[in-house]
Protein backbone atom coordinates (compact mmCIF):
# COMPACT_ATOMS: atom_id res chain seq x y z
CA UNK A 1 0.00 0.00 0.00
CA UNK A 2 1.39 3.38 -0.95
CA UNK A 3 1.32 6.46 1.27
CA UNK A 4 -1.28 8.03 -1.03
CA UNK A 5 -3.47 4.90 -0.89
CA UNK A 6 -3.33 4.76 2.90
CA UNK A 7 -4.26 8.40 3.25
CA UNK A 8 -7.08 7.97 0.70
CA UNK A 9 -8.30 4.94 2.66
CA UNK A 10 -8.45 7.03 5.82
CA UNK A 11 -10.38 9.79 4.04
CA UNK A 12 -12.93 7.43 2.50
CA UNK A 13 -13.42 5.40 5.67
CA UNK A 14 -13.89 8.53 7.78
CA UNK A 15 -16.52 9.83 5.35
CA UNK A 16 -18.33 6.46 5.31
CA UNK A 17 -18.39 6.27 9.11
CA UNK A 18 -19.77 9.83 9.28
CA UNK A 19 -22.48 8.91 6.77
CA UNK A 20 -23.63 5.95 8.87
CA UNK A 21 -25.40 8.14 11.40
CA UNK A 22 -28.85 6.52 11.55
CA UNK A 23 -29.99 3.77 13.90
CA UNK A 24 -26.93 1.89 15.10
CA UNK A 25 -24.74 4.88 14.23
CA UNK A 26 -21.00 4.43 13.90
CA UNK A 27 -20.42 8.08 13.01
CA UNK A 28 -18.27 8.46 16.13
CA UNK A 29 -15.78 6.07 14.53
CA UNK A 30 -14.87 8.82 12.05
CA UNK A 31 -12.99 10.49 14.90
CA UNK A 32 -11.08 7.24 15.50
CA UNK A 33 -10.08 7.11 11.84
CA UNK A 34 -9.18 10.81 11.81
CA UNK A 35 -6.93 10.35 14.86
CA UNK A 36 -4.79 7.78 13.02
CA UNK A 37 -1.49 9.32 11.93
CA UNK A 38 -1.09 9.73 8.17
CA UNK A 39 1.32 7.37 6.46
CA UNK A 40 4.73 8.75 5.62
CA UNK A 41 7.20 7.73 2.96
CA UNK A 42 9.57 5.04 4.15
CA UNK A 43 7.57 4.03 7.22
CA UNK A 44 5.68 0.81 7.86
CA UNK A 45 2.00 0.69 8.76
CA UNK A 46 1.78 0.59 12.53
CA UNK A 47 -0.60 -1.44 14.69
CA UNK A 48 -2.33 1.82 15.66
CA UNK A 49 -2.85 2.71 11.99
CA UNK A 50 -4.21 -0.78 11.32
CA UNK A 51 -6.59 -0.68 14.28
CA UNK A 52 -7.82 2.75 13.26
CA UNK A 53 -8.62 1.62 9.73
CA UNK A 54 -9.07 -2.16 9.46
CA UNK A 55 -10.77 -2.62 12.85
CA UNK A 56 -13.14 0.27 12.12
CA UNK A 57 -13.91 -1.09 8.64
CA UNK A 58 -14.77 -4.48 10.14
CA UNK A 59 -17.56 -2.80 12.11
CA UNK A 60 -19.24 -2.21 8.76
CA UNK A 61 -18.53 -5.47 6.97
CA UNK A 62 -16.42 -8.61 6.94
CA UNK A 63 -14.34 -8.47 3.80
CA UNK A 64 -11.90 -10.84 2.14
CA UNK A 65 -9.14 -11.84 4.54
CA UNK A 66 -9.41 -8.78 6.80
CA UNK A 67 -9.19 -9.54 10.51
CA UNK A 68 -8.80 -7.52 13.66
CA UNK A 69 -5.30 -6.10 13.86
CA UNK A 70 -2.80 -7.34 16.41
CA UNK A 71 0.98 -7.25 16.58
CA UNK A 72 1.33 -10.99 16.10
CA UNK A 73 -0.65 -11.27 12.84
CA UNK A 74 0.29 -10.48 9.25
CA UNK A 75 -1.34 -7.54 7.50
CA UNK A 76 -4.14 -9.00 5.36
CA UNK A 77 -3.77 -8.91 1.57
CA UNK A 78 -7.12 -7.08 1.27
CA UNK A 79 -5.56 -4.12 3.11
CA UNK A 80 -4.90 -1.74 0.26
CA UNK A 81 -6.58 -1.02 -3.04
CA UNK A 82 -9.16 -3.82 -2.56
CA UNK A 83 -10.29 -2.20 0.67
CA UNK A 84 -10.41 1.24 -0.96
CA UNK A 85 -12.55 -0.16 -3.80
CA UNK A 86 -14.92 -1.81 -1.31
CA UNK A 87 -15.36 1.37 0.73
CA UNK A 88 -16.21 3.22 -2.48
CA UNK A 89 -18.85 0.58 -3.25
CA UNK A 90 -20.27 0.80 0.27
CA UNK A 91 -20.47 4.57 0.06
CA UNK A 92 -22.90 4.18 -2.84
CA UNK A 93 -25.41 2.24 -0.67
CA UNK A 94 -28.60 4.12 -0.06
CA UNK A 95 -30.16 4.42 3.39
CA UNK A 96 -33.39 3.08 1.90
CA UNK A 97 -32.02 0.53 -0.57
CA UNK A 98 -33.36 -3.01 -0.60
CA UNK A 99 -29.86 -4.36 -1.16
CA UNK A 100 -26.91 -3.57 1.00
CA UNK A 101 -23.98 -4.97 2.87
CA UNK A 102 -25.12 -7.29 5.63
CA UNK A 103 -24.26 -5.00 8.51
CA UNK A 104 -25.42 -1.76 6.89
CA UNK A 105 -28.78 -1.72 8.63
CA UNK A 106 -27.04 -2.22 11.95
CA UNK A 107 -24.27 0.30 11.35
CA UNK A 108 -26.07 3.55 10.83
CA UNK A 109 -27.78 3.15 7.48
CA UNK A 110 -31.14 2.36 9.08
CA UNK A 111 -33.56 5.26 8.97
CA UNK A 112 -35.95 3.74 11.50
CA UNK A 113 -35.32 0.57 13.45
CA UNK A 114 -33.46 -2.53 12.40
CA UNK A 115 -36.47 -4.84 12.66
CA UNK A 116 -37.30 -6.07 9.17
CA UNK A 117 -34.44 -4.12 7.62
CA UNK A 118 -31.84 -6.85 7.17
CA UNK A 119 -33.21 -8.38 4.00
CA UNK A 120 -31.36 -8.78 0.72
CA UNK A 121 -27.96 -9.25 2.30
CA UNK A 122 -25.13 -9.71 -0.14
CA UNK A 123 -22.70 -11.39 2.23
CA UNK A 124 -24.27 -13.07 5.23
CA UNK A 125 -22.32 -13.57 8.39
CA UNK A 126 -23.04 -13.85 12.09
CA UNK A 127 -24.27 -10.27 12.26
CA UNK A 128 -27.14 -10.75 9.84
CA UNK A 129 -28.69 -13.84 8.35
CA UNK A 130 -31.66 -12.67 6.34
CA UNK A 131 -34.57 -10.96 7.97
CA UNK A 132 -34.17 -9.25 11.32
CA UNK A 133 -35.83 -10.68 14.36
CA UNK A 134 -34.20 -8.38 16.88
CA UNK A 135 -32.86 -4.87 17.19
CA UNK A 136 -29.47 -3.58 16.09
CA UNK A 137 -28.30 -3.56 19.67
CA UNK A 138 -28.29 -7.33 19.95
CA UNK A 139 -27.70 -8.15 16.30
CA UNK A 140 -29.80 -9.55 13.51
CA UNK A 141 -30.88 -13.12 13.01
CA UNK A 142 -33.50 -14.96 11.05
CA UNK A 143 -33.84 -16.82 7.79
CA UNK A 144 -30.83 -17.21 5.56
CA UNK A 145 -30.27 -14.75 2.74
Amino acid sequence: MTVAEFNKLKQLLSAECSRRNGYGSISSQAAVVNSVPDATVGSKVTVAQGKGTVDVFLQIESFSDLHLVSEDRQIPTAFGSKMIDRIQQLSAESMTSSTSSCRSACTGLCVGSCIGACTSCTSCDSYCAGSCSDTCVTGCSGSSC
